[in-house]
């Protein structure tokens, strides 16, 4: 439904790569040998149930971090990452009891941010994000019908079902994403911008916008439109629209 935001050589710093499942618009089997000749110090975090498959997309087994439930990350002295199981729209495991789908709770400093993948709600989920404290939720949004299982096409949160989330652990700010790029998988973007939620800042999630998460005595999430150059001089380094 739409042309690629981003070419891979506009990046002009790129440390981490995450990737939350195979499917290919989460782990694009074009993009990242692309990426990884681009930046040759890149890391890949990966489900641990698909490292093989990362290694045959030709991803050098040196720069690949295997991720799974219960092992938390620490990929820099700073910068602690805790995988987090994903339904898509089941919990799938391989012979080994990992998983293939997985969200990332992502802990930089005082800053929490929630990666969920493609998920749908499942008992549990609940309980393991109020531990961590966070303060931004980018959650899928595009739901699921019995229609588009039939066809093998499996589904994400409701835009409530987000909503509800983010309100039952008092996460302050969304970002509603994954609709727009396939018409038969998507939902009206209206929807997000007419949802009100008392106590939660509901973001569509747009291209050509700088989301930046910064610490002034409370938690903002600001926007800024345009690209990296165009920021102000204090996130021009580690900050890419």
């Amino acid at each position: 439904m739409m042309p690629s935001p981003l070419a891979p050589w506009e990046l002009n710093r790129l440390d981490y790569v995450f990737c939350t499942h195979r499917h290919g618009d989460h782990m694009d089997p074009e993009t990242l040998p692309i990426l990884t000749k681009l930046h040759p110090t890149c890391r890949f975090i990966v489900p641990a149930a698909e490292i093989e498959y990362a290694q045959s997309l030709g991803l050098p087994p040196a720069k690949l971090v295997a991720a799974d439930v219960g092992n938390p990350l620490t990929l820099t002295p700073e910068l602690h990452v805790f995988p987090i199981a994903a339904a898509h729209e089941e919990i799938k495991l391989n012979t080994s009891g990992s998983h293939h789908f997985l969200g990332y709770v992502i802990r930089f400093g005082k800053s929490v941010i929630y990666h969920s993948g493609d998920t749908v709600p499942y008992e549990g989920l609940q309980e393991q994000l109020e531990r961590h404290q966070i303060q931004l939720a980018l959650l899928p949004v595009n739901g699921r019908d019995e229609l588009r299982r039939s066809k093998g096409i499996p589904g994400n949160f409701t835009l409530e079902e987000a909503v509800d989330l983010c309100r039952r652990i008092g996460i302050p700010v969304m970002i509603a994403h994954h609709f727009g790029m396939f018409g038969f998988n998507t939902l009206n973007p209206e929807l997000i911008s007419e949802t009100a939620a008392p106590g939660l800042r509901i973001l569509r999630g747009q291209t050509g916008i700088g989301y930046v998460l910064e610490e002034t005595g409370t938690k903002v999430l600001i926007q800024i439109p345009g690209k990296a150059d165009k920021l102000p001089a204090k996130y021009q380094e580690n900050v890419y629209d």
